[in-house]
């Protein structure tokens, strides 16, 4: 019967133990080794061990029987027995001959080695006929392993087959990469057909003890060679790496953290001696600077930091053996938010070409240049008074909207204010209160007052209203626009709410709205009242969301902030309220201003604004990249020194108005 013969590498032990490797190839691919050649008897079994260095950690090991004589492949079957497969277990035919075998190592990084080969010549039994040795305080696990925590002797015998020599000559050296840690070499006393080796105190990893023995005799020498693992028993603190990315950058960029950001961290922790190793993140307790989410990896997580500054993060590695730990410690840097003591309170604010523009409830125009380090307002003194919102119409200009009977607009690029429209057209109830202003396509600008809608559509320079005030009887309490899936310039779609009842108009053309015409119904909430409604990416292009914001009404003071996931069906324009997910239940005063972003990698996150003064956010970062699960976190973010009163997105830029000035994120 023939014994299996075992194969391993320099660091195999380290691969067996806990699959680490070191960062040594900084750059480029892995670069791994599959070792020497061997000679094998006809239906006999080896086991092959490879290593890999790299600069990020093995996440696989491929065989392949590349070259066999007469293209008997199938003669050698190849399978891994270690989850990487590093470890490969081969089972030779009986078709005699050179055989090639190769394996490849690729990374985290998805970077592939180039092959190493393994040259395996198969001869008969009577042409192989090794000498078995046999080690007496040795016992088997994959491989003869020898667990020592001092200098200790073990005998070795050797066991000739089917001739007798009359000489020994004895060797064992310890296989290894240069950088593991021993005290000291092997020393060996022979004795005929045993041998007493010394073995010292071994360190970290596990190494490879080679015995060899070569037995000579008048028909010449043959050779036994034995290898064994030799571990240490003492239990070692495991090894731990950590990297972390942020959803639009790569391990490794320079990027910046806005708070809520999500941040995945990867921890790659192993044991030296083999035993099973837990994750732990700190800080995740209520009230800390972030908020960490688990994923289906027990050792990936996504952070939310809360706040902004320089916030320390910490990974632990804990063992299941003695509980040893490694602490791996680093620091989020986290893009404050700037807050402008110039202009006074703020009610609107908007994004164009840039600059931020805000407005006060004195009639002022305020222009930030968002990009310099001082926040210094440009102050252009306005006509009109009372309450506002704000919109931009092709990017070009500001349009203000007062209740002193004007419609105020105001150049961005001109830094003016231009002439006044004439408000309310004749026929049109007056208005005591603008709710809400959005930007639809061709330039034209939505408005909603407390006694109905009305549309500035540059082209022809007015104000129109869309209903006969009080022939349409529609007092909206919020608006929003977004793309549909028609290319005309009237494709657009707007959405408006009255109490707690969403319409949804699927052309922006104003001679499809008649005057009592509310549009589409959609649905309704169970709150009161609607205060804010933004439209904004879903889970696809064509499968959009519709944000909704409630706020007090009566004796209620709270509101919520609701998500309605794939609100409209952009392929066929069909719109629909499903069931909502309240993302922010309970805040106090709800819900007064809403900013989806909609392009790069966080589209779809929400910042919101309560009516209590709180800047909100909802992130929507892939939180998972394993399952490609999209996450969705609510945050409340402690950035502010003021009460925040409105918030606009452009790109990576968030601007807030406050009662202090402007709060702007770079």
């Amino acid at each position: 019967m023939r014994s299996l013969r075992y194969l391993v590498l320099a660091a195999f032990a380290a691969a067996v133990a806990s699959g680490c490797t070191r960062d040594l190839n900084v750059n480029g691919p892995p670069v791994v080794s599959a070792g020497p050649d061997l000679i094998l008897a006809a239906r006999d079994s080896v086991i092959l061990g490879a290593t890999a260095q790299g600069s990020s950690p093995i996440k696989r090991y491929d065989w392949t029987v590349v070259s066999s004589p007469a293209a008997a492949g199938s003669q050698v079957s190849i399978a891994p027995v270690t989850g990487l497969g590093d470890v490969a277990q081969l089972t030779t035919g009986s078709l005699l001959g050179l055989y090639v075998v190769a394996v490849t190592a690729t990374d985290a990084d998805d970077q592939v080695s180039l092959p190493d080969f393994v040259n395996l010549t198969l001869k008969a039994s009577s042409q192989v006929e090794d000498v078995e040795i046999v080690c007496e305080s040795c016992r088997t696990l994959l491989l003869d392993l020898l667990e020592l925590d001092e200098a200790v002797t073990t005998r070795f015998t050797a066991v000739p087959s089917g001739f007798s020599p009359t000489s020994y000559r004895w060797s064992a050296t310890f296989a290894r990469d240069p950088g593991d840690r021993l005290t000291g070499e092997p020393s060996l006393v022979e004795n005929g057909a045993s041998a007493d080796l010394t073995l010292p105190a071994v360190g970290i990893p596990p190494a490879i003890l080679s015995v060899t023995v070569v037995a000579s005799g008048p028909n010449g020498d043959r050779v036994g060679t034995l290898d064994v693992l030799v571990a240490n028993s003492v239990d070692e603190p495991p090894d731990l790496s950590v990297t972390w990315h942020a959803a639009d950058a790569q391990p490794g960029d320079a990027v910046t953290v806005l708070p809520g950001d999500a941040l995945y961290v990867d921890a790659v922790a192993s044991d030296p001696n083999g035993d099973a190793v837990t994750c732990e993140f700190r800080p995740n307790e209520e009230g800390s600077p972030f908020l960490v989410q688990p994923t289906s990896d027990p050792c990936r997580v996504v952070v939310y930091p809360r706040t902004s500054g320089r916030i320390p993060f910490e990974v632990k590695a804990r063992t299941s053996g003695d509980g040893q730990v490694a602490d791996f410690s680093m620091e989020f840097y986290v893009a404050p938010i700037r807050v402008s003591a110039g202009g006074g309170a703020l009610d609107a604010v908007d994004i164009a070409r840039g600059d931020v523009v805000a407005t006060n409830g004195t009639g002022s125009y305020l222009v930030f240049d968002a990009s310099a380090p001082v926040l210094d307002p440009v102050v252009v003194e306005a006509t009109w008074s009372g309450s506002s919102a704000a919109a931009f119409s092709n990017a070009t200009a500001l349009v203000g909207f007062s209740t002193t009977p004007d419609f105020a607009r105001f150049d961005v690029v001109g830094g003016s204010e231009l002439e006044d429209l004439l408000w309310p057209p004749p026929g049109a109830s007056a208005a005591t209160k603008t709710v809400a202003m959005t930007q639809g396509s061709a330039g034209r600008v939505f408005m909603a007052m407390d006694h109905g809608l009305a549309v500035y559509d540059p082209m022809i320079n007015t104000v129109d209203p869309i209903f006969e005030w009080p022939g349409a009887g529609l007092v909206p309490s919020a608006l929003s626009w977004g793309p549909s899936p028609a290319s005309s310039a009237d494709s657009g779609y707007v959405w408006y709410a009255e109490g707690n009842v969403v319409y949804l108009q699927k052309s922006e053309a104003l001679s499809s709205w008649g005057a009592d015409n509310k549009g589409v119904l959609v649905g309704s909430v169970q709150a009161p009242r609607i205060t804010a409604l933004s439209f904004g990416s879903g889970t696809s292009d064509e499968l959009w969301d519709l944000w909704v914001g409630t706020g007090p009404s009566g004796a209620q003071d709270v509101g919520s902030l609701l998500l309605h996931r794939n609100a409209v069906d952009r392929a066929s324009g069909d719109p629909r309220m499903n069931v909502p997910e309240e993302l922010f239940p309970q805040i106090q005063g709800g819900i007064s201003s809403l900013a989806v972003e909609r392009d790069g990698a966080y589209a779809g996150d929400v910042w919101a604004v309560s009516g209590g003064g709180k800047l909100l956010r909802v992130s929507r970062a892939i939180r998972d990249m394993k399952t490609g699960q999209r996450g969705v976190v609510a945050l409340e973010l402690d950035v502010l020194e003021a009460n925040a009163k409105a918030v606009a997105t452009s790109g990576r830029r968030v601007a807030v108005a406050t009662e202090q000035g402007l709060a702007v994120v770079p």
